[in-house]
This record gives structure tokens, C-alpha cells and sequence, in this order.
């Protein structure tokens, strides 16, 4: 399966993730949807978060050119909110998934930390 499937299928397929995005640790996008929903440098400002995940309480996480409010951060996952707008991404050892997705009922995020799981249990 492509890096592009993933996101589709898993996570916008997932009927609650709006948009959702693989960066590589550099920040680099492999696969995004919409495409290039990700602007310039937002990809390797986020990946550089997880090196120091306390400065997401302090500077946020924009995406999109949003700046959520950061919720939860540790050396794994990074969840924040704006408005009825939430966030989510979590770490593999090759990669960043990212979610973007409405307040709501259920659970969204956590489309985003299976498909880490995922990727972790297969070498990702």
C-alpha cells in the first residue's frame, strides 16, 4: 500500500479525520490530503516539536496556517485544539501521521494512533 493510501483510507476514510497528512521526521510530506494542505515549513517546524514536546504548551502547532493550542504532548503523540478544530499527530520511528479533524463524538485521534500502531508493528 502507498504512503497516499494510507492517508486516504485509514484516515480520511475514516469518515472523522477531515484532512491528514505522512511527514517524514525531516518535516518532509510523503503523503497529504488535501493535497498540500501542509505549507512551507509547517511539516519540519511540527516534526521539530517532538524533539522538545513541553515548547507545544508554549508556541502551539500550526498547520494550515491554523495554530491549535497544544492539549497533549509527549515523545509520541501531540494533540491540540482551536476552536471546534482539533489536531492530532503521532510519532513512528520513521515518520509523523497527522489528523485534523472537528470536534465531535467518538474518538478521531484515534484513527491517527492505529495507524501508528500499525506502522510501528511493521518496522515503520
Amino acid at each position: 500500500m502507498s504512503w497516499q493510501n494510507y492517508v486516504d483510507e485509514q484516515l480520511i476514510g475514516s469518515n472523522q479525520i477531515e484532512m491528514g497528512a505522512i511527514i517524514g521526521l525531516d518535516g518532509g510530506v510523503w503523503a497529504c490530503s488535501p493535497i498540500n494542505f501542509l505549507r512551507p515549513g509547517e511539516g519540519q517546524k511540527l516534526a521539530n516539536l517532538f524533539r522538545s514536546p513541553q515548547n507545544v504548551f508554549n508556541s502551539g502547532i500550526t498547520v494550515d496556517g491554523v495554530t491549535y493550542s497544544g492539549t497533549k504532548a509527549d515523545g509520541r503523540s501531540i494533540y491540540g485544539r482551536q476552536g471546534g478544530d482539533c489536531f492530532a499527530c503521532a510519532k513512528t520511528g520513521q515518520c509523523i501521521v497527522i489528523g485534523i479533524y472537528k470536534q465531535q463524538g467518538g474518538n478521531p485521534a484515534l484513527h491517527v494512533e492505529k495507524l501508528v500502531d500499525y506502522l510501528l508493528e511493521n518496522g515503520f
